[in-house]
């Protein structure tokens, strides 16, 4: 299993290059993913991160 913490910001107004988006996990086991804890900004990005 594999995770990967594709946004750190949390619900916060500041952003730097380090924490630019809300958070979000990616969780990779085999052949699957899935993404949970995903935030607001996340929604209009999906379609890069799918494979």
């Amino acid at each position: 299993m594999k995770l990967t913490f594709l946004g750190t910001r949390g619900y916060i107004d500041e952003s730097s290059c380090r924490h630019r988006r809300h958070s979000a996990l990616l969780v990779k086991q085999g052949g699957q993913r899935l993404m949970i804890d995903c935030g607001l900004d996340w929604f209009g990005e999906l379609p890069e991160i799918d494979p």
